[in-house]
């Protein structure tokens, strides 16, 4: 049988919440985020909570986003990982297992952590037009049911029939019950 772990990030593999952390750090490094538009446009659902901050970044250059990001990771991110989670993760690189990050985050720091951490991962990605970000998210929301679709599509391209697999789930939030539920193994930490 083959082995699948999949880590959710925020909360799970670090010890807080990025999306937030890192518009504010883009915001810190000269881009121009009006914070206080996207507080008007707010509605109650975290749905619209999500797209209303991802239309902050509409017009941004995707490569100076994704550099960004790069330098978050770096200089801020890489250091909220939480140790214990890290060995888990390790530990089941080390018995051959397919590590997967799957978060509802944004992708251009999502990639961060998979490098750093040599995983794989499926995360919420921004649209853009190849070089311009349109403040639209690509496809969904990688939060809840959308966790378990975007991991029942990765493992059919992968070729892994679901009976074929164990899978161990890592998550801590309400956006990762359906994914716990789903795996074979739910861990919380």
């Amino acid at each position: 049988m083959i082995g699948i772990a999949v880590f959710d990030l925020d909360k799970t593999l670090t010890d807080r919440d990025c999306f937030v952390r890192f518009l504010l750090y883009v915001r810190s490094r000269g881009h121009r985020l009006d914070l206080v538009a996207a507080v008007r446009r707010i509605g109650l659902s975290r749905a619209s909570l999500k797209r209303s901050l991802c239309a902050l970044l509409e017009g941004s250059d995707k490569e100076t986003i994704d550099a960004l990001a790069r330098d978050f990771f770096e200089q801020r991110a890489k250091g909220w990982l939480r140790p214990g989670i890290v060995i888990s993760l390790n530990e089941h690189k080390a018995h051959g297992d397919r590590v997967i990050i799957v978060s509802a985050s944004l992708s251009p720091y999502v990639s961060c952590f998979a490098s750093f951490l040599e995983t794989e991962f499926l995360a919420t990605e921004l649209e853009s037009d190849g070089l311009v970000l349109t403040g639209r998210i690509h496809g969904e929301n990688v939060r809840g049911a959308e966790k378990v679709s975007k991991l029942d599509t990765f493992l059919s391209r992968a070729g892994y029939e679901r009976s074929k697999v164990f899978v161990t789930a890592y998550g801590d939030s309400a956006g990762d019950r359906e994914m716990l539920a789903w795996a074979d193994r739910a861990v919380k930490p």
